[in-house]
């Protein structure tokens, strides 16, 4: 599984089937009618037009193409497109800040900074010291008869 990145200060550890569920199960406003799993994307009714509430899932969230961000979503109807954390905004009319903190409270993740504070090791170069060869009068002892 991938992780989703909600803004530049965390990955989240949560496949985004199940998010999106989630989203579906809090939701009042019908939005999110379809969400199912199309060609390794997720196709969804489009939060954007019609009032979230189209006919035909429209919207494609990424999870295969590693050229598109993970959970960069993107509509063949109206082009609206962006990543997770916006399309979770969307489907609940709330800012991308308030989606990036609902994300963070409902699921475990892993902040950016302690990734890159990890610990990494240092290897010290230790000098080799030059070969030893043995003394010519020694070998002179064992040239063949």
């Amino acid at each position: 599984m991938k992780e989703i990145i909600v803004g530049n200060k965390a990955i989240v550890n949560t496949d985004i089937m199940s998010i999106l569920y989630e989203i579906r199960s809090q939701l009042t406003n019908g939005k999110l009618a379809d969400i199912k799993l199309r060609g390794g994307n997720i196709s969804v009714t489009c939060p954007y037009h019609s009032n979230g509430k189209e006919k035909h899932a429209s919207c494609y969230i990424n999870l295969i193409n590693d050229d598109v961000p993970y959970g960069y979503y993107y509509c063949f109807t109206c082009g609206s497109k962006g990543s997770f954390s916006e399309f979770v905004a969307e489907c609940f009319d709330i800012s991308k800040t308030s989606a990036e903190q609902w994300l963070l409270s409902h699921y475990d993740y892993v902040l950016l900074e302690d990734i890159n504070n990890l610990y990494i090791p240092k290897f010290e170069v230790k000098k080799v010291d030059e070969p030893k060869f043995l003394d010519e009068s020694i070998l002179e002892n064992f040239q063949p008869y």
